[in-house]
């Protein structure tokens, strides 16, 4: 996109570059544009040539694929009709909220709960998504903490799983061992790793090419593909995405001057 916006305004580039814009501009049916993750930005925010993509005042002809979680920049697309086909995975609606914190809360929590859901908007739209409102309602019954972004909930996760091993009510990190705090971040050092080397399944070779102990892999976060292999050929991953990216993080902060 940013090739075909530098053509458009007449700047010069290179021949392998000039060559491209020249083939979408002869053969837009055959050019796929895709904009991942619309609700990062908006329409607003984005270059003049982009919106002009979007909005089909250029290139016209292109196959272009947006995804987005539901935010006001997708509501104005919506309005339009450019598009032929609208795929939706459906989350939580409000309604649909308050009923499931309703059933897997006793009455007292639940209201407590939906209190701080009505009056936060940041974290009504977490409720959305039923995994994060499942876990969400986990970490406010086990210790009675309201999470305010979606990092809130995978350290309480890593705070539970510390607990579990331990047997142990931890609160926060702080209260972890220093022991159990480095498995957590031996993982989070290969998370980081595997991040930068764009990778989020692994090999055997992965886990022992970065010295896991055995104990950092028995905490759980990082679990086999393939439960019911027990050979070397089987591959691993972290039990979410974001928990990969959440233990990085985790050891960027701990383990990395800033």
């Amino acid at each position: 996109v940013e090739l075909l916006a530098l053509d458009r305004y007449g700047i010069a580039m290179d021949s392998d570059r000039q060559s491209i814009c020249d083939y979408v501009s002869e053969h837009p049916e055959r050019v796929c544009i895709i904009l991942d993750g619309l609700d990062e930005t908006s329409l607003q925010d984005c270059s003049e040539f982009v919106q002009r993509v979007i909005g089909g005042q250029t290139l016209q002809g292109i196959r272009l694929i947006i995804t987005s979680r539901p935010c006001p920049s997708m509501f104005a697309l919506s309005d339009t009709k450019q598009f032929q086909h609208r795929v939706e995975l459906v989350g939580f609606r409000p309604a649909d909220v308050e009923t499931y914190v309703k059933k897997v809360l006793r009455r007292e929590e639940a209201e407590a709960l939906l209190v701080e859901v009505r009056k936060d908007q940041q974290l009504a739209s977490m409720m959305a998504t039923p995994f994060i409102a499942k876990e969400t309602c986990r970490v406010y019954h086990h210790d009675r903490f309201v999470p305010r972004c979606v990092a809130d909930i995978f350290e309480r996760m890593i705070v539970r799983v510390a607990s579990l091993r331990a047997r142990q009510p931890y609160k926060n990190w702080s209260d972890i061992p220093q022991r159990t705090q480095k498995l957590v971040l031996d993982l989070g050092s290969f998370a980081f790793d595997m991040l930068i080397k764009q990778r989020l399944i692994f090999t055997e070779e992965d886990i022992q090419g970065h010295s896991l102990s055995e104990e950092a892999i028995a905490l759980g976060l990082l679990v086999t593909c393939d439960p019911s292999r027990k050979d070397s050929n089987n591959r691993w991953r972290f039990s979410h995405l974001t928990m990969q990216e959440s233990l990085a993080a985790k050891y960027q902060v701990c383990c990395k001057p800033m």
